[in-house]
């Protein structure tokens, strides 16, 4: 029998006990992480891929002993080498093709039960309680059975969370990092007196509705629901969102607490309203870090006049995109 003939019968002895086992155990679905017992194969179908592998390395270790008639010995070397490459490659694909059944022998042993392993951090407003119980991680869950992927797209559907990132330690722990959305200010979605206000984050991401009894004490961004363009609409929210990271900045003429609200007009582009006064600051389009700048520049003058007498409540209005460079401050009465 030639060599060929010999190799392609004994690896097709092995895909043989492959065929047979084509019911083993699945590792379970995310979805569906309960403990399940693994079934075990029995004597015979573990007998028939033991013996295919045996006569794998058996027919290699044979071809060393033996020299061919009228072949060199540095031939018949090479002829070893090639003989036990292709035995290599076809235990290789044996392992590929059994791997549902490894994976399946492994999810079923209490040595990958991640119990009471679990770690996760970065809950504020969120629980481990509530994180745990959304990726249904119970304390039979194996490390086998969770694929770290499919877990963060399952957890990061929960409204407070903005990223998630899963790492599996073997043999049984299991570490969550989360990180939530933080509001930076509140997007009323609708009419004024008839819409819902969301929380948004800095990245301008409105993530869940603001609910009575919450903390509401952010600045109001209005007039997006407006805006058709969802293009301009998003360029808009950035604009508001980079001036309120500059406020945030606590500049004693500007402080952050001082911005009660920001609206959107797609003619007159941001127009910021203060705690204090009701004149509105017309911003415009564009360049925020350079307006911010003259803004708190032409406040702590106001401050300084309102120590002299002169009363900033008598602004009827701030213009700053006037003209390049140039600041218009109207007042009552004046022209």
């Amino acid at each position: 029998m030639s060599f060929f003939r010999t190799l392609q019968k004994m690896i097709g002895s092995v895909f043989f006990w492959k065929k047979k086992s084509s019911h083993a155990f699945r590792t379970p679905v995310l979805t569906k992480q309960t403990y399940t017992p693994f079934h075990q194969k029995s004597s015979k179908d573990l007998s028939i891929f033991t013996a295919g592998l045996k006569k794998i390395f058996s027919f290699v270790s044979g071809l060393r002993r033996t020299t061919g008639i009228g072949v060199s010995p540095r031939k018949n070397n090479y002829f070893v080498l090639f003989a036990a490459g292709l035995a290599v490659a076809g235990l290789a694909a044996v392992l590929y093709a059994g791997r549902g059944w490894v994976s399946g022998l492994a999810a079923g042993m209490e040595y990958f039960e991640v119990q009471d392993n679990v770690v996760i951090e970065g809950c504020h407003v969120t629980t481990p309680a509530e994180i745990r119980e959304l990726g249904e991680i119970r304390y039979h869950t194996n490390l086998f059975s969770i694929n770290p992927g499919k877990l963060e797209a399952i957890l990061v559907r929960h409204p407070w969370v903005a990223e998630v990132n899963v790492q599996r330690t073997w043999p049984n722990r299991l570490s969550i990092r989360v990180v939530e959305h933080v509001p930076e200010a509140l997007l009323l979605q609708g009419d004024t007196g008839h819409g819902q206000l969301y929380y948004m984050d800095a990245k301008g991401v409105a993530f869940i509705p603001a609910k009575p009894g919450q903390d509401l004490d952010f600045p109001v961004i209005t007039g997006a629901s407006d805006i058709q363009d969802p293009g301009k609409r998003k360029e808009m929210i950035g604009d508001a969102m980079r001036f309120l990271k500059l406020v945030k900045t606590n500049n004693p003429n500007l402080p952050a607490q001082s911005v009660s609200e920001i609206h959107l007009d797609t003619a007159e582009g941001m127009v910021v309203y203060l705690v204090e006064y009701p004149f509105p600051i017309f911003f415009g389009k564009g360049d925020v870090g350079k307006k911010y700048k003259q803004l708190h520049e032409v406040l702590g003058v106001l401050y300084k006049q309102k120590k002299e007498g002169m009363l900033i409540s008598q602004v009827e209005y701030i213009r700053m995109d006037y003209l390049t460079n140039k600041v218009l401050v109207a007042q009552s009465g004046s022209g």
